[in-house]
């Protein structure tokens, strides 16, 4: 605190003789200390407070760590907020924890018997990747059914929050020429379920269709012989294919058979 501060609060000092140490090891004689109560989002914090003269600082007052340790600090882009610890947890009060925060590059171990050059190559390529995106390939699918009788349902309601992400993701589907309007006979409800982290997907609920398709039967590989031909590689990379229901395209006459509702 600086000296003009303490001489409008008058209260008594305890010569302490301590110096203070701040930015490029400048040191700053206490004039004195005393005790006192600060109150900080209606929270009272028991310090013990220093005063400096007043070319010491530019600030009426600074908060040191004999305060900020007695309080849980929450920090937003507006506000600093102050808090008691809570000594017991109580079940309906939420826990929350920071594993980690960083913007560190993961580095890949790709072997120690690989050049130098090369682990650099491959690294420099991880770095540097950015998807592209491409709107269709060359495999087109086809949906065959047992008859012709339409497949349809009534409008499932929906909450109008959920209103908003479906129109939301529609309409960025549409521009992003995933999906395109279209007139049909069937029709095939649309809901919104959450996400492991809790965010919304928008999803169709295909199941009245599925009971009447004509289904494939070519045969799949067996996921134990797939593995099985990877027991000597060393690097593995993953693609997550976004929209999975929409990464094929569907034969023209076969598009009527799944627009949602």
């Amino acid at each position: 605190m600086k000296e003009s501060v303490w001489n409008q609060l008058g209260s008594p000092l305890i010569n302490s003789g301590n110096i203070l140490t701040g930015f490029g090891l400048s040191k700053t004689h206490v004039i004195g200390s005393f005790n006192s109560t600060v109150t900080i989002d209606n929270q009272d914090f028991p310090v013990k407070i220093n005063v400096v003269p007043n070319h010491s600082m530019n600030f009426d007052i600074i908060i040191g760590c004999n305060l900020i340790k007695q309080a849980n600090l929450t920090i937003t882009p507006d506000s600093v907020i102050f808090s008691m610890p809570q000594t017991e947890m109580s079940d309906a009060s939420p826990e929350s924890f920071v594993f980690a925060i960083t913007d560190d590059i993961p580095k890949i171990d790709i072997g120690p018997e690989i050049p130098k050059q090369t682990r650099n190559d491959v690294d420099a390529l991880l770095v540097s990747y950015r998807p592209n995106k491409i709107k269709t390939t060359d495999i087109e699918l086809s949906i065959t059914v047992t008859d012709d009788k339409p497949i349809y349902h009534s409008p499932r309601r929906l909450p109008f929050t959920e209103r908003d992400i479906v129109d939301k993701q529609i309409d960025e589907w549409t521009q992003n020429g995933i999906i395109e309007p279209c007139s049909s006979d069937y029709a095939s409800q649309v809901l919104v379920v959450r996400k492991k982290d809790g965010s919304p997907r928008v999803c169709i609920d295909f199941r009245k269709l599925n009971r009447v398709l004509v289904k494939d039967h070519y045969p799949l590989p067996l996921t134990e012989d797939i593995l099985d031909k990877f027991q000597d590689t060393r690097v593995f990379s993953t693609i997550e294919i976004y929209v999975m229901t929409f990464s094929m395209c569907l034969l023209t006459n076969r598009v009527a058979h799944i627009p949602p509702l």
